[in-house]
C-alpha cells in the first residue's frame, strides 16, 4: 500500500498542477469564445474565469476556486493515467474504467458549469469563413444587451449577432436592446419555420445585425441559412424580399437533409 501511495501522490500533485497551468490559458480562451477548432475562426476575448459560472455561484472568488479544482482533478487523472500498466489483466480493465469515469465525469462537469457550448451556427459561420472577432455574454436587461452590441461594434465587427431573448415573452429584451442600440429595424418576424422570430436591422453605417431566434441553436436549417450567404456578401436585404421567404418558406425536416438543393426559401 505504501508502495503505491509513492506512486500515485507524486503523479497526481505533478499531472494537477500541470493541469492548472495548462487549463487556465485553454479555459480562458474557452471562457472568451476562444474555440480554436473553428476554421479560420479567431477570437481575441480571454476570460480567466467563467461568467457563467460566477453567475451560478453569484461569487467570483468560489467561482475562481471551482474552475481551478476542476483543472487540478483533469490534470491529476492525466497524471495517474501515467502509472505503469497493472500486472492483473482484470485490474488493468477496472482501473481504466475507474479512470476513464472519472475523467469524463470531471471534465463533463466543468463544460457544464463552464457553459463550453455556443451551438450550431457558430460552424456555419465558419463554412463561410467568417471570422469571429468579438464576443459579449451580457446579463438580463435591455440595457446590459445594448451595452454588449456596443462594445462589439466598437472591436470594428462587420456583422452583429444576437442570441438569446427573441422571442414575445416579457422577459424577453433582445429586440428592444437592439432598437436601442440605435439599428433601424427591416422587420422583427419572419414567415419562416425554423426561423418565425428572427430579426433583421442596419446600423447608420451599414452594418447589419441579426437577433437569431432559439432554433438556430438546435435545428439543421433556418431563416439563418437563407439570409447569412446575402449579408456576408455585403448585399442588402430588404422587408420584402423577408416576406416573399413565405413562399417556401417550411423547412420540411427531411431525414437527409439536401440544402440548398431543396425547395426550403425558395
Amino acid at each position: 500500500m505504501e508502495e503505491l501511495k509513492r506512486q500515485w501522490l507524486p503523479r497526481m500533485v505533478v499531472g494537477g498542477i500541470a493541469g492548472v497551468v495548462v487549463l487556465y490559458f485553454i479555459g480562458g480562451w474557452l471562457n472568451g469564445l476562444g474555440s480554436q477548432s473553428l476554421p479560420l475562426g479567431s477570437v481575441t476575448a480571454f476570460s480567466a474565469i467563467s461568467p457563467h459560472l460566477v453567475e451560478l455561484v453569484r461569487w467570483e472568488p468560489l467561482a475562481a476556486a471551482v474552475q481551478m479544482v476542476l483543472y487540478f482533478a483533469l490534470g491529476a487523472g492525466a497524471g495517474v493515467a501515467t502509472l505503469p500498466f497493472a500486472d492483473s489483466g482484470r485490474e488493468l480493465v477496472v482501473r481504466s474504467a475507474i479512470h476513464f469515469c472519472c475523467t469524463a465525469g470531471v471534465f463533463s462537469l466543468l463544460v457544464w458549469l463552464c457553459r463550453w457550448s455556443w451551438g450550431r451556427w457558430l460552424t456555419w459561420l465558419a463554412e463561410l469563413g467568417i471570422l469571429v472577432a468579438a464576443h459579449r455574454v451580457a446579463a438580463d436587461g435591455a440595457d446590459r444587451v445594448a451595452l454588449a452590441i456596443a462594445e462589439v461594434r466598437e472591436a470594428g465587427v462587420e456583422l452583429v449577432l444576437c442570441t438569446g431573448g427573441m422571442s414575445v415573452d416579457p422577459d424577453d429584451r433582445t429586440p428592444g436592446a437592439i432598437k436601442a442600440s440605435g439599428a433601424e429595424i427591416v422587420t422583427y418576424g419572419a414567415p419562416v419555420l425554423p426561423g418565425a422570430m428572427f430579426l433583421l436591422g442596419y446600423y447608420e453605417d451599414g452594418t447589419p445585425v441579426m437577433g437569431l431566434p432559439g432554433c438556430v441553436m438546435y435545428a439543421r436549417r433556418t431563416v439563418f441559412d437563407l439570409l447569412l450567404p446575402a449579408l456576408a456578401a455585403g448585399v442588402a436585404v430588404t422587408r420584402e424580399e423577408i416576406a416573399a421567404l413565405g413562399e417556401g418558406g417550411l423547412c420540411l425536416g427531411c431525414g437527409a437533409c439536401t440544402y440548398p438543393n431543396c425547395g426550403f426559401g425558395k
